[in-house]
């Protein structure tokens, strides 16, 4: 078996802190729509463009949250994502909540 080693792969991080008070307030007020973060990339990609959005359903106690790939539209190139996203819990403690 062959492999073209002249395709390397490049290693790039992003970061948002995206801070949402009252969680519980907004799902009385936004009901069933999604919240979404501003856009964020590494500069040394910039047209890799990142966002997370928040969703609470109104019939379920649980909050969903994803990160969602919005640059590269009509790329062929072929993307991986590792990620963390890590909140608050109720006592102040950083909490990751992707496991």
């Amino acid at each position: 078996m062959f492999f073209d080693v002249s395709d390397k792969l490049d290693l790039i991080k992003c970061k948002i802190e995206w801070k949402i008070y009252d969680l519980k307030l907004r799902k009385e007020f936004l009901g069933e729509k999604h919240m979404t973060s501003k856009n964020f990339y590494n500069p040394k990609c910039p047209s890799v463009v990142w966002e997370l959005r928040v969703y609470q359903y109104l019939n379920c106690a649980s909050t969903y949250v994803s990160l969602t790939q919005t640059g590269l539209k009509e790329s062929k190139v072929n993307l991986c994502a590792k990620y963390d996203i890590y909140a608050y819990d109720i006592v102040g403690k950083l909490v990751n909540i992707c496991l």
